[in-house]
């Protein structure tokens, strides 16, 4: 009888914080005006400067990729850095590094 009474006690806890965490999501933030207003002049159409990437001039930095040296025969060697003209590109000497650990 006891177990039922807990069990039935246990049951209505969870399922009270249940549907309070249910109400809690439910509810609706409102913004302030200026809040608003703030996200509207973000949203505008704004012209951005452009921006130069300059590409390193050695195996590491921008415009570089880890690249992988296999042998004649097409087994795998190691990975180095190259340069690839990409500025998305970027690799470093710890990237080697690990490629290669």
């Amino acid at each position: 009888m006891r177990k039922n009474i807990l069990y039935t006690a246990m049951a209505l806890a969870v399922a009270a914080v249940c549907g309070y965490n249910v109400y809690l999501s439910q509810t609706e933030e409102k913004l302030s005006e200026l809040a608003l207003a703030n996200v509207e002049v973000l949203a505008e159409n704004v012209e951005l400067p452009d921006v130069v990437v300059t590409c390193s001039s050695t195996n590491y930095g921008k415009c570089c990729k880890l690249t992988l040296i296999t042998s004649t025969i097409g087994t795998p060697i190691c990975w180095y850095c190259k340069q690839s003209g990409d500025p998305n590109d970027s690799c470093s000497i710890f990237d080697e590094a690990a490629a290669n650990a």
